[in-house]
């Protein structure tokens, strides 16, 4: 038996949902019929419950849009949430100023997540898959989204059938997980996001925490949350192991720059659980080098030059550089961070940046860590250039006392 219903929760909330082999589908109209078991329609008379009525059975496959008979019913589920991000959560997401993090719950597999929305105003977004067992990341970034998209809007699309608009990727392959998490970060943005919209649309049924915006950030919220305190930072810097790994042969990590970290490879497939959230999390569009500061050293002096920054990244140059501090390696939350459009630099194009707590007689480099005496530094490079072209300049390092002008010399290639 097919039952075809238009139900109402509230005045402000009315919907028509089709029953019959498990197909819901949902409406905007205040009306209500009934398909009986002697195949006669019990509906309200008048416009609107006509076109509820031709809406169901279009939407159901009952019949075609241009009115002819479909071949047959198509059972399934779906679900708009429309712009159902999270933001601001407060652990992870150690990114610097200029970025802005949301987060949104994607599944695969006979599910389909549905992104679709407007380009953000911003010298770099990207959208990024991440699993919440097993699985590798996937990033896709501004110029490859938009090069499969039409005008100014987008669509991007996980699991399910393979569809001919827009991005559409498989993230289950290898038997990687079938849920996680997708994040849209943009850096350095224009005006205000307009966040895209997020649906979901099954061959069979859909979890409960799918069918509303509430339901389903609440149960993302909680779901980050454990997984942030099952690997928790306490406040630490990174382990023995990982220090062994960044900074090899017993260099000294508070005045030597780390290995290149890349986030695609520092997190393990087989179980990402293995890692910290934050760097679960990290952005595979993104190059890292970590150094260690001390202030009881004395004040911490980067000397170098910029990188060649470019829209044309990764093609050639970085898209965007910054050098953010942090109380910890761990930390979400940035002291303070200076970016390329900030930086300033000399007639030869070298820079000097100051970390103190101490105010410097010119300011415009200048990384103030307040009361914190030991911390971390990150490097960003995103979007770099890879190979031969990314050979760009590490700063040279040295401390130095208040008063002294020694400055640490340029490194080779800078």
């Amino acid at each position: 038996m097919l039952r075809i219903i238009l139900k109402t929760e509230s005045v402000r909330r009315p919907y028509l949902t089709v029953w019959g082999d498990d197909y819901g589908v949902e409406s905007e109209r205040n009306h209500r019929f009934l398909l009986r078991k002697d195949g006669r329609l019990n509906m309200m008379r008048g416009f609107w419950g006509r076109a509820a009525l031709a809406a169901a059975l279009v939407a159901g496959g009952l019949v075609s849009a241009g009115g002819a008979p479909a071949t047959a019913a198509r059972a399934g589920a779906s679900a708009s949430l429309g712009a159902c991000w999270l933001s601001n959560l407060g652990f992870g997401l150690g990114e610097d100023t200029n970025a802005m993090d949301y987060v949104t719950r994607w599944w695969g597999g006979a599910i389909q997540t549905i992104i679709h929305g407007l380009m953000p105003r911003a010298r770099y977004w990207s959208l990024t898959i991440y699993h919440a067992r097993k699985g590798a990341m996937v990033s896709y970034y501004d110029q490859q989204i938009m090069a499969k998209s039409s005008g100014s809007s987008f669509t991007f699309s996980i699991g399910g059938s393979r569809s001919s608009k827009g991005v559409w990727i498989d993230p289950t392959a290898g038997g990687a997980d079938a849920e996680g998490y997708l994040f849209l970060r943009a850096y350095k943005v224009s005006g205000k996001v307009s966040l895209p919209t997020v649906s979901y649309a099954s061959s069979g049924s859909l979890p409960s925490t799918l069918t509303s915006c509430s339901a389903m950030t609440s149960e993302l919220r909680a779901t980050l949350t454990k997984a942030s305190k099952d690997h928790p930072a306490k406040g630490q810097t990174v382990g023995q192991t990982a220090k062994r790994k960044l900074w090899p042969q017993n260099a000294d990590p508070y005045a030597v720059w780390s290995q290149t970290v890349d986030a695609a490879k520092s997190v393990p497939a087989s179980d990402v659980n293995k890692v910290p959230l934050l760097t679960q999390l990290a952005d595979p569009n993104v190059i890292y080098h970590a150094v260690f500061f001390n202030i009881t050293r004395g004040d911490m002096i980067l000397v170098g030059t910029l990188p060649p920054v470019s829209s044309k990244a990764p093609a050639s140059g970085v898209r965007y550089m910054s050098m953010c501090i942090y109380p910890n390696d761990q930390s979400h939350a940035p002291l303070g961070c200076l970016d390329d459009s900030r930086i300033k630099t000399d007639s030869k194009g070298q820079f000097e940046v100051v970390i103190s707590p101490d105010r410097p007689d010119d300011t415009s480099n200048w990384l103030n860590p307040g009361d914190t005496q030991t911390g971390a530094l990150i490097l960003r490079w995103v979007l770099p250039a890879r190979g031969a072209q990314a050979n760009f300049c590490l700063p040279g390092l040295l401390y130095r006392q208040p008063g002294d002008t020694v400055v640490p010399p340029l490194p080779a290639g800078c």
